[in-house]
């Protein structure tokens, strides 16, 4: 969950799993949540499996450093007008 928290993403675990997204959407207040959110989890993903199989401590700053750098990377898949926002948003992170 401190992961999700430290990009602006708040999960209200008591409901089920759509309305729990839907939530998260309109508090996260960007039109790109859908991507940042599976970028995101994929990310998790990522993170676990290092720990997992190498032994690597999962770290939120480097989860964000890699999260920045994997959002640039789908940059084509989110709409080009929304671009300066996305840079706005990863800036800080």
């Amino acid at each position: 969950i401190s992961f999700w928290f430290s990009i602006g993403i708040q999960w209200d675990l008591s409901l089920d799993l759509n309305a729990m997204i839907c939530k998260a959407k309109r508090g996260f207040n960007n039109p790109f949540f859908m991507e940042i959110f599976i970028i995101a989890a994929w990310g998790i993903w990522k993170q676990r499996n290092r720990s997992i199989f190498d032994n690597k401590v999962p770290g939120i700053s480097s989860w964000k450093r890699v999260l920045a750098k994997d959002i640039i990377l789908h940059l084509p898949r989110i709409k080009a007008e929304l671009h300066p926002l996305v840079f706005s948003w990863i800036d800080p992170i």
